[in-house]
């Protein structure tokens, strides 16, 4: 007989509560799941949103953790035990709560037995392939390296400058997932601008882009990096990454956090150069019918 303990929680605050302090061991590689159970705490979730937030707990343990925000993937936690007996053990609670699941993204290799776990439950018509769409790299950076700097400064993206930065989040969701910026995202990058939370280097004119968000405990992540391909090679994402990690070290964060794409060597070595370390790998599998 199971002696795994599936156990569901009704908001992010819960979710922390339960699965952050096995969570915080590694904050860096749990900096996806922590930042967005954080900005909901402090953004509040809007009208429709059904987000799912599970642990399963084994031996009065934390043995593994999900979460997961329509219609975007499940994220599973690092840190946890994660044995197969957890695994199926909150499979079969997404099934018992009539959950889709479009995918799944989480640490090497935990993604992959859960695509396998989450596939074989659904055997003959109807069932489902799990098709691996990703593989990412984790990087963290708390002293950055010194950088030669390209022309121009690193400044906030103002509300005037929103169709550019929506412009860019398009052909950055092109480039890294090859199809247009979905509609949520669009909508999320609107509240970043607002919020002072995208960046642009200007060399006479806005060159290069990107993003902090997903604050955590002691650190905060790099998103939306991107520089239009005629503008490339030039330095500027080198400087605008550059710049605003250190900017928000300065600003007491304890470290920045960043996902790459693994098969593209340009921007792993952009973030290596400026000091960021590879601290493990993610992957992300999509599930289809």
């Amino acid at each position: 007989m199971s002696r795994a303990k599936p156990v569901l929680h009704h908001g992010p605050g819960a979710f922390l509560d339960a699965a952050g302090p096995v969570m915080s061991v590694r904050e860096e590689m749990n900096s996806l799941p922590i930042g967005l159970c954080i900005r909901m705490l402090s953004r509040g979730m809007r009208p429709g949103d059904s987000p799912f937030f599970a642990t399963c707990e084994l031996d009065s343990a934390i043995a593994g953790a999900v979460m997961m925000t329509p219609p975007h993937n499940l994220i599973l936690c690092d840190g946890p035990s994660w044995p197969d007996e957890a695994m199926a053990c909150l499979v079969d609670l997404l099934l018992s709560e009539g959950r889709d699941v479009p995918g799944v993204i989480g640490p090497v290799p935990l993604a992959g037995r859960f695509a396998t776990c989450w596939s074989g439950a659904f055997g003959g018509p109807g069932s489902i392939h799990a098709r691996r769409s990703m593989s990412l790299g984790v990087y963290s950076l708390s002293a950055p390296a010194d950088v030669r700097m390209a022309p121009g400064a690193l400044r906030k993206a103002s509300e005037e400058e929103k169709d550019l930065v929506l412009r860019w989040n398009g052909r950055f969701h092109i480039d890294c997932f090859g199809e247009d910026a979905p509609l949520e995202s669009s909508e999320a990058v609107t509240e970043q601008i607002r919020a002072g939370e995208v960046f642009l280097w200007i060399d006479g004119a806005p060159v290069s882009m990107a993003a902090r968000s997903r604050r955590t405990w002691n650190g905060e992540t790099v998103s939306l990096v991107y520089t239009p391909p005629e503008l490339r090679g030039r330095g500027y994402a080198t400087s605008c990454v550059s710049s605003l990690s250190r900017l928000m070290l300065d600003q007491g964060r304890l470290f920045c956090t960043l996902f790459t794409d693994v098969a593209n060597p340009v921007s792993n070595g952009i973030y290596m150069k400026i000091g960021y370390e590879r601290l493990g790998d993610f992957e992300e599998f999509r599930f289809e019918k």
